[in-house]
């Protein structure tokens, strides 16, 4: 069984980005709070339907004990850790949650070094794809002029391989 916290499973964080990018239908919400936050989309709703949705989400939000919750992105859906989908969307996201695997960065780095290996050294390469993956995966921006064109060669290189 699972458990939620303010931003994590079980004690395992989850990445904001999957919640700000919506990579889940779901997202963790603060029971209280968000019951809290209802009250006021209540006082300020002008439409009497969806104002009564608004209300039938309060009144069952309230019965619940669960501290944190799931809440849609999308919809008025919620999900309590009594629920059946439970463990199925804490699985989602701790699987989204997972880095890249290493062993796959190995792949790569090795289909690059031995691709490239007639054209440069092989730790020129290898400094080069640490910077290109650094870049490719979100991470900060190192890269000088210089180095965007070695970059881009083992990137186009690498696409080549790959077809």
């Amino acid at each position: 069984m699972y458990t939620l916290g303010e931003d994590s499973i079980s004690g395992i964080k989850i990445a904001e980005e999957i919640f700000q990018e919506e990579k889940s239908e779901w997202k963790i919400a603060h029971r209280e709070s968000f019951i809290d936050e209802l009250f006021k989309w209540i006082g300020e709703c002008t439409k009497s339907s969806d104002k009564q949705l608004m209300k039938d989400d309060l009144f069952m939000l309230v019965k619940w004990e669960d501290e944190y919750i799931f809440s849609s992105i999308s919809t008025n859906d919620y999900i309590n850790s009594e629920d059946s989908r439970f463990n199925e969307v804490c699985k989602e996201l701790l699987e989204l949650n997972k880095k890249p695997e290493l062993k796959l960065m190995e792949i790569k780095i090795k289909v690059l070094v031995e691709y490239n290996e007639n054209v440069i050294k092989p730790q020129e390469v290898l400094d080069m794809t640490y910077i290109c993956f650094r870049k490719e995966n979100g991470g900060p921006n190192l890269i000088s002029t210089n180095e965007v064109e070695v970059t881009d060669y083992l990137s186009e290189s690498f696409k080549k391989i790959t077809k």
